[in-house]
């Protein structure tokens, strides 16, 4: 399976793909690049994905709230006059 790797930035072969279905229910393919490692991930179109099962599912990003400057309970402590 071909796929880009951003630190070569060349198109090589991917080396211990596995399929993935992401979060919005699309079958990707997950591997590492042969020449440095870096994780590489391709997504699959529905001709590509026909046959191959995903072997699990990708875990959806999680949001981080924003922090707050005020204290750690979450309320603010009514003013003094």
């Amino acid at each position: 399976m071909q796929g880009y790797c951003v630190k070569c930035k060349a198109t090589r072969e991917m080396k211990d793909v596995t399929y993935t279905q992401a979060s919005n229910g699309r079958t990707m393919a997950k591997g590492t690049c042969p020449v440095c490692g870096t994780k590489m991930n391709k997504f699959l179109s529905k001709d590509e994905a026909a046959g191959k099962t995903p072997t699990k599912a990708a875990a959806p990003a999680k949001a981080t709230p924003a922090k707050s400057g005020g204290s750690s309970s979450g309320t603010k402590a009514p003013k003094k006059k």
